[in-house]
């Protein structure tokens, strides 16, 4: 036997490039594992208050005017329901949530409304102006293109109110609403300081 013996010394080097996307990877699956489970039990949550509320779901596949009928038929479910619920069913934030969405959907209808009148306002005011208590005809082209960027600005508004109506996510919803009441609360103290 040798006095010193010829030992292999294997060099252990990390690839810490690998190790990190192998940690985003594992991140990303887990992301995606919570948004999964969080949908299921949303599903379940609303399948459930369907339930109680007596909604039953129908195939999309119907005719027109047998989707209306069922339609009808659960509105008026619905209304029953509400108006004779009972405490042992609040089990579910689901109609908080409802009025947050009718809350935040309301809002956006609101300024699509405003924008839809300023949009008229500026067409008459393209081709009309008011002298000594009469209209006369005046061509403003840049009237009309106030109110093409009013319409457009409403539009926007209306695709909006439609992506809300989809929104699953309660805090994201709390977020818009919180974000829309400030816009307007800022908007009505700026009116109020330069009128004051």
């Amino acid at each position: 036997m040798a006095l010193f013996e010829k030992k292999t010394i294997i060099k252990n080097e990390i690839d810490y490039n690998k190790l990190a996307e192998a940690i985003v990877r594992a991140n990303i699956k887990l992301k995606e594992q919570e948004k999964a489970d969080e949908n299921n039990t949303n599903d379940a949550k609303e399948k459930e208050w369907h339930k109680i509320i007596g909604i039953k779901d129908y195939p999309d596949s119907e005719k027109f005017f047998k989707r209306k009928i069922h339609e009808i038929r659960n509105d008026i479910s619905l209304l029953l329901h509400i108006v004779f619920f009972q405490e042992k069913n609040a089990k579910y934030d689901v109609a908080t949530f409802g009025l947050l969405k009718i809350a935040t959907v309301s809002v956006f209808n609101l300024c699509k409304l405003i924008m839809y009148i300023f949009t008229l306002i500026f067409l008459v005011a393209t081709f009309f102006t008011m002298s000594n208590k009469e209209w006369i005809f005046n061509f403003n082209p840049v009237y009309l293109l106030y109110a093409f960027l009013i319409f457009i600005f409403s539009r926007i508004f209306r695709v909006a109110s439609f992506e809300i109506k989809n929104i699953t996510d309660r805090n994201y919803l709390i977020g818009i609403l919180s974000a829309t009441t400030c816009f307007f609360a800022m908007i009505i103290a700026i009116i109020a300081l330069v009128k004051g």
